[in-house]
């Protein structure tokens, strides 16, 4: 069989070798685009993990606050104990100096900021013993990396920069001021710094969690000190500290997490602020080249640009600064928006950290039954207290199936049965140096189970707003919510600033609307290919049909009908292509979108774009014919004489 299959092929080569041309050609522009998209997108979603364990990352975050009683956020204590529980191998830690005033006006802003939500101004952090120096390594993107053992040298994350108007070079003198100088009336801006010093900018830095964010976690930019410059702090003005944040490599890895978790909850119940994992933003980041690869045109654009498909089912987010601090005035808050005509519903939320069956999740509290609830997947909405709703990757991670039940606590309240009563897409809400929730991870549970916090009355964290009107008439509605944050913000009710957000993207969102033109270019290279591949077919054609071509030529076909032939096999082969790839592409693309947006957890919401299909159609036919013209002019100028020489 091999020796006739071969005899024929050396037989017939000389008349087929346009068709054979075709077929390598096409093999190798289609497989080639398709092996290189698949190395490229192995190869990038390889770099993120290969990056993030070049820093030395830690497995476990842990942000506390006011550590066993102290008054003051760092504790050397509780940071040995963390090194003495089960599975933990290392610990480093950072301090946050909040209150930070610039005495000099070159190189830093004014006054630094907070860790909230919506901290525009960059946060002073410094290293105690090598956290973000050695472990969780910052990288250097320009300048260079400040020296550990000097005190007068410290670097900026790129976002810090931009806010500051600072660059490498510049020298700035901070004056660092007590918890006990901000709790005075008027605060602590016109009172004498515990500490002075002069520093300067010697490089530009990116943390390893920065390179793939949400907005939510962009919000925070840093300023970070040298150990031996945060030392020196510490020892001059221990109270100028407000929280200590610690990475913990343990045993195990990321398979540990949950276990140490549960010790730290055991052993500072009181004094936990916040965690963070860092194997949470790699999955993000292989999560968001996931997005990146697979482009589903229109649908995913569609998704890009409606964010009620990813969470952000109202108009904007009234967000307290102080984050979990003291929160909204909520009675106050809702005369105001009850009152104004432009929103259609509201709704309050708190936000922190629940354990669920052991494991801590990132969790938002609501009245059940609120008007304004993220958009569910499956199951129905909050309508108990003791109902929860899980993001769809939080309820596979916990080994659990709407219908059932789990056991929930937070802080030190007693553990409550919560029946599973369905899943839902969580927006980005949180604070931005901790875990919070984002799309697929997460609990809504009710409010009363997270309300503490300190707060008093009903005070939540956030306040999600729906707006009615299009056009003028939103932008009025918009205007008014300012004047109501506006409101929130002064007065003897004052809990601190009150800013309005619009949508805050999920790290997949936000990856993708950086990707640019990189699915149009791959959409023309798919495009090309298959122009190519409909001109050497043609090709391939008439070199087989010529003496047809001769035959029809002697009997008085002119060269512009011989053309026309052509035009209209090719016009027949894209029609052909059109009637049926068109349908079937529609059917395919809708049950790929679905089975794409299930495993994002996002609402599934395919879009046909009927305009542009048919535009495509219709351009497929012009473009079809416009390369037969040169087959067609091969077919014009075949010799008659090739049939009679046959004949």
């Amino acid at each position: 069989m091999i020796g006739v299959a071969w005899y024929r092929f050396r037989a017939t080569f000389g008349r087929r070798w346009g068709g054979y041309l075709t077929v390598v050609l096409l093999i190798g522009l289609v497989g080639g685009l398709a092996m290189g998209a698949v190395a490229g997108s192995r190869r990038t979603q390889s770099s993120f993990p290969v990056y993030l364990a070049i820093t030395n990352p830690s497995d476990l975050i842990v942000t506390t606050a006011n550590a066993q009683g102290n008054n003051y956020g760092y504790d050397p204590a509780a940071v040995g104990e963390f090194r003495h529980l089960p599975h933990v191998r290392h610990v480093e830690s950072y301090v946050g100096f909040p209150w930070v005033q610039l005495l000099h006006p070159i190189g830093l802003p004014a006054q630094s900021g907070g860790s909230g939500s919506t901290g525009a101004q960059p946060v002073l952090v410094g290293s105690v013993d090598g956290e973000l120096f050695a472990q969780d390594r910052v990288t250097v993107v320009q300048g260079r990396m400040a020296n550990p053992a000097r005190a007068n040298e410290i670097v900026l994350t790129a976002q810090a920069a931009k806010t500051a108007g600072a660059h490498v070079g510049s020298v700035a003198r901070l004056g660092f001021y007590s918890l006990a100088q901000e709790s005075r009336p008027g605060g602590y801006t016109n009172l004498a710094p515990r500490v002075r010093i002069t520093a300067k900018i010697v490089g530009i830095v990116v943390t390893n969690d920065e390179v793939v964010q949400d907005v939510t976690d962009r919000s925070t930019t840093y300023v970070l000190l040298t150990p031996a410059f945060t030392r020196q702090i510490i020892h001059s003005c221990p109270g100028c500290v407000a929280f200590a944040t610690s990475g913990l490599q343990l045993n195990g890895g990321s398979r540990s997490v949950s276990a140490v978790e549960r010790e730290v909850l055991r052993v500072y119940p009181g004094a936990l602020g916040n965690f963070a994992v860092p194997s949470i933003t790699e999955a993000k980041a292989e999560r968001a080249v996931v997005v990146a690869t697979v482009s589903f045109g229109t649908s995913l654009d569609t998704l890009v640009s409606h964010p009620a498909l990813y969470g952000w089912n109202w108009s904007y987010e009234l967000n307290s600064s102080f984050g979990g601090g003291a929160g909204i005035p909520g009675q106050r808050a809702a005369t105001l928006l009850n009152h104004d005509p432009y929103v259609v519903a509201w709704a309050g939320v708190y936000y922190g950290d629940v354990v669920i069956d052991g494991q801590v999740v990132p969790a938002l509290g609501e009245r059940p039954r609120a008007s304004v609830q993220p958009p569910l997947l499956s199951g129905h909405a909050l309508s108990a207290q003791n109902e929860i709703v899980l993001g769809g990757t939080t309820l596979d991670d916990l080994h659990k199936s709407v219908g059932e039940s789990i056991e929930v606590n937070y802080g030190r309240s007693l553990p409550v049965r919560l029946h599973i009563v369905g899943t839902a897409t969580m927006p980005t809400i949180g604070s931005s140096t901790s875990l919070h929730t984002t799309m697929g991870t997460g609990a809504l549970v009710s409010y009363k189970l997270i309300e503490g916090r300190g707060s008093s009355g009903y005070n939540p964290n956030v306040i999600l707003v729906r707006l009615r009107g299009a056009g003028a008439s939103f932008s009025t509605a918009l205007h008014t919510l300012d004047g109501v944050a506006a409101a929130l913000s002064s007065g003897a009710n004052n809990n601190g600033p009150v800013s309005v957000l619009p949508a805050q993207r999920p790290a997949e969102i936000v990856n993708y609307r950086s990707m640019g033109d990189t699915p149009a270019i791959l959409g023309v290279a798919l495009a090309a290919g298959a122009a190519l591949s409909l001109g050497l077919t043609l090709l391939s054609a008439v070199r087989q049909r010529r003496r047809d071509l001769a035959l029809l030529k002697a009997l008085g076909f002119t060269g512009r009908q011989l053309a026309s032939i052509v035009a209209w096999q090719s016009s027949v082969a894209v029609g052909i292509g059109t009637v049926v790839g068109v349908p079937l592409g529609i059917v395919l693309g809708r049950t790929l979108w679905d089975l794409f947006a299930h495993a994002i957890n996002v609402v599934p919401a395919p879009s046909v774009p009927v305009l542009t299909i048919v535009l495509i159609a219709v351009g497929a036919l012009v473009l079809a014919n416009v390369i037969a013209t040169v087959p067609g002019r091969i077919a014009a100028h075949t010799p008659t004489a090739l049939l009679l020489r046959s004949e």
